[in-house]
């Protein structure tokens, strides 16, 4: 009975094997394989690149600057570097227009820039206070004394 040898070379067949092979083949195939491979591959991509590309803000960061100025009110006179406030938002005048109900600073319409700029972030008031700090005192402060004389003490 004639025996088959085997050979150490692979068969060549358009037809896939129903068994993966071994051993990676030297081409590629020209039809998409089913199923993703589960090894990793031979060449690993770039990633992350060695230069990354950022993009930078297209604005400043707005600067908190403490209390609010007056609020913004439509139909009012404002000059020139004249600052409002509007929902936390600080502004300073830069045209004739600012007080005109169409420039009101922070409109989704984006009209105001032509009138008002940015300044920076604000809460609460600028304005003074009606109600004292402190209460004064039934009894009177002590004065210091002036002396024409340096003393080592302060």
């Amino acid at each position: 009975s004639p025996t088959t040898m085997r050979s150490n070379e692979p068969s060549l067949s358009l037809k896939p094997s129903s068994l993966p092979s071994r051993r990676p083949s030297r081409y590629p195939s020209s039809y998409p394989s089913s199923h993703p491979s589960s090894d990793p591959s031979g060449h690993p991509s770039s990633y992350p690149s060695a230069h990354p590309i950022t993009m930078s803000p297209s604005k400043q960061p707005i600067l908190f600057m403490g209390g609010c100025p007056e609020p913004f009110k439509p139909f009012t006179s404002y000059i020139i570097d004249q600052r409002v406030s509007r929902n936390g938002v600080i502004y300073v005048c830069i045209s004739t227009n600012c007080g005109s109900l169409l420039y009101a600073p922070g409109l989704d319409s984006g009209q105001w820039q032509e009138a008002w700029e940015i300044v920076g972030a604000c809460n609460g008031t600028n304005s003074p206070t009606f109600v004292p700090s402190q209460f004064p005192t039934l009894t009177p402060t002590e004065i210091p004394s002036i002396t024409l004389i340096p003393t080592n003490q302060p």
